[in-house]
C-alpha cells in the first residue's frame, strides 16, 4: 500500500509539473485524472467536480463535429483505438468548456503503463494563444507593408514635386538666357556691341552659372541620400549648415548674406532626411528667389509644446515679403500669382506634418518673410514602432 500511495504521489506531482492541460484515461476510456491546468481549460473550479461531469456527460464537452468534419462520437473512438495500435498519435480537436465556448486544442495521445496498466495520456496544447500569436503577426506584416507603400507613395510625390519645382528653376533661366541672346545677335548683326549687349552677356553668364550650381546642388543632394533610411537620427543643424554653404555662391551674385544662427548643442530630430532635405531646398530657394539684396538668416532653437520637446528651425528674409491674401493661401497646393509661383510650400507642409511637426509662416509687404517649422526632438524610442 505504501508503495502503491509512492508512485500516485509522484504521478501528481509529473501532471502538475506539466505546463499544460493532461488527462490520463483508463483501459475502459474513463477519465480517471487531470492535473489544474485542464480544470482551469474547461473553465472548473475543483478537480473532483470537473472529474465526475467529464465522464457523465462527455459529449457535452467537445463540439458535435471535429475539425476534420467527422462526428465526434465516431471521432472518439478512432482516435483512442489508433493510440493503442500506434503508441502514440497526434489530432486536432475542439472541446467546449463548461460555458459550451469553443476550445480549439492540439491533442497527443500517448499510450503509458501505470502499475502494470495500460491507460492513455493526453496533453493538450490551447490553439487559441497560438491563433492570436499568428493573428497578431500577421497584423504586424500588414502594418508594415502598409508603411512601406506610405513611404513608397510619399517618395513617388517627393520626386515628383522635385521634378517640377526642377523644371521652373530651369525654365526661367533659359528663357532669360535665351531672351538675352537673342538681342545680342540683332546687335551684332545692326553693327555693334553697346553697354546694353555687354549687359546681356553679364546676364547669361549669371544665369548659366545659376544652373550649373542648381545642378551640383541637386547632385550633391541626391548623392548623400540616396538610401534613404525612414525612422534615423537626423542632424538637422548639420542639415541646414550644409544647404547653406551649397547656396553661398549664388547668393553672393545676388548680393545676399547668409547668416546662420545654430547653436552647437542642436538635438536631434528623426525622420526622412531626403524628405526634409527637400523641404530645406524649398524654403532657401524662396528666401533667394525674393531677396534681391540684404540677408537670410537661419535660426535654430527648442521648444516645448504639450510636453514635447521640439526642435525649431526658421529661415528669414529681407525680401519682398507676402501680402496677408497670399500668406494665408501660401499652403494650398498648386496656388500661385504673379508675384508669387511655384513655392512648394504645400508640399513642404504636408512633409512637416508627416513628421509629426507644425510649418507656419510670419510676413508683411516689404518687410520680409519668415518661415518656421518644428519637429519632435529624436529619442530611442522612437525606432520601437519606426516613422509614420
Amino acid at each position: 500500500m505504501p508503495k502503491k500511495r509512492e508512485k500516485q504521489s509522484q504521478l501528481k506531482i509529473l501532471l502538475e509539473a506539466v505546463p499544460a492541460a493532461i488527462t490520463l484515461y483508463d483501459e475502459n476510456d474513463i477519465l480517471i485524472d487531470c492535473n489544474t491546468e485542464t480544470v482551469k481549460l474547461f473553465g472548473f473550479t475543483d478537480k473532483a467536480t470537473f472529474i465526475k461531469e467529464f465522464n457523465q456527460r462527455f459529449f457535452d464537452f467537445s463540439a458535435e463535429y471535429q475539425p476534420c468534419g467527422t462526428p465526434t462520437k465516431v471521432k472518439i473512438g478512432e482516435v483512442f483505438g489508433q493510440t493503442r495500435l500506434q503508441g502514440r498519435i497526434q489530432v486536432e480537436w475542439l472541446h467546449l468548456n463548461v460555458e459550451g465556448k469553443e476550445i480549439p486544442i492540439n491533442a497527443t495521445l500517448t499510450m503509458v503503463e501505470i502499475e502494470d496498466k495500460p491507460m492513455i495520456l493526453v496533453c493538450d496544447a490551447d490553439l487559441r494563444e497560438i491563433r492570436i500569436a499568428k493573428a497578431k503577426k500577421v497584423e504586424a506584416e500588414r502594418r508594415l507593408l502598409e508603411s512601406e507603400i506610405t513611404a513608397i507613395d510619399r517618395e513617388k510625390k517627393f520626386k515628383d514635386a522635385m521634378l517640377a519645382t526642377l523644371s521652373h528653376e530651369i525654365r526661367t533661366p533659359l528663357a532669360v538666357m535665351s531672351a538675352n541672346a537673342e538681342m545680342i545677335v540683332k546687335k551684332i548683326r545692326g553693327g555693334g556691341v553697346n553697354e546694353r549687349v555687354l549687359k546681356a552677356l553679364d546676364t547669361i553668364s549669371d544665369e548659366s552659372h545659376r544652373l550649373a550650381d542648381l545642378a551640383t546642388s541637386i547632385m550633391d543632394m541626391f548623392a548623400k541620400n540616396a538610401a534613404i533610411e525612414a525612422g534615423t537620427s537626423i542632424d538637422i543643424g548639420s542639415m541646414v549648415s550644409q544647404l547653406a554653404g551649397m547656396l553661398t555662391s549664388t547668393a553672393k551674385r545676388q548680393k545676399v548674406a547668409i547668416v546662420l544662427k545654430l547653436p552647437e548643442s542642436l538635438p536631434h530630430i528623426c525622420g526622412v532626411s531626403a524628405e526634409l532635405m527637400r523641404v530645406l531646398w524649398n524654403i532657401f530657394e524662396n528666401a533667394l528667389r525674393y531677396t534681391k539684396k540684404g540677408k537670410i538668416t537661419a535660426i535654430g532653437g527648442v521648444q516645448v509644446k504639450n510636453d514635447t520637446r521640439y526642435v525649431s528651425i526658421t529661415i528669414e528674409d529681407t525680401g519682398y515679403g507676402m501680402t496677408p491674401e497670399i500668406k494665408a493661401r501660401a499652403f494650398e497646393r498648386g496656388y500661385s500669382t504673379e508675384e508669387m509661383t511655384g513655392l512648394g510650400l504645400a508640399f513642404c507642409k504636408e512633409i512637416i506634418e508627416a513628421h509629426d511637426g507644425e510649418i507656419s509662416i510670419k510676413s508683411e509687404p516689404g518687410k520680409g518673410c519668415a518661415v518656421t517649422f518644428i519637429l519632435p526632438e529624436y529619442s530611442d524610442r522612437e525606432d520601437a514602432h519606426g516613422r509614420r
